[in-house]
């Protein structure tokens, strides 16, 4: 009885190590989808959008060097929403940034953020702002 219950117990142990791994591999997958998603709505958004401005502009963003290195990618991204606001015309909350844009300003990585960035604004009837990478 002894041993059964030693067994029982070993068991348990190597479930409950084996569960990490198994939710990093979750963890991955649903980053895989949420990107992909992501990708759909920015094409499906592209489609159905009745564009009323179209602007490229170039985003300097020297400033985020006057963070510490931590917080230079966070404040990348509020500059070129704020950017993309101001010369939209458009409240804060209507600025959306895709995907490309945000792995743009982060290639040299997240503490050495790029220091210039050449952005598409398009805004629409409803008064959204989407920015995408200008090529």
């Amino acid at each position: 009885m002894l041993m059964e219950e030693k067994t029982e117990t070993n068991k348990a142990e190597t479930r409950a190590v084996a569960k990490p791994a198994e939710e990093k591999k979750d963890a991955a997958a649903a980053k895989a989808k949420a990107g992909k998603r992501q990708a759909a709505f920015d094409k499906k958004e592209e489609k159905k959008r009745e564009i009323v401005l179209e602007r490229v502009c170039v985003v300097n963003l020297t400033g985020v060097y006057k963070k510490t290195k931590d917080k230079r990618l966070a404040r990348g991204v509020k500059i070129v929403r704020a950017y993309a606001a101001r010369h939209a015309k458009a409240p804060l909350a209507k600025v959306r940034l895709a995907t490309s844009v945000n792995e743009q300003i982060r290639s040299h990585g997240s503490c050495w953020v790029q220091k210039r960035i050449k952005i598409r604004l398009t805004k629409d009837k409803e008064g959204f702002v989407l920015a995408e990478l200008s090529k």
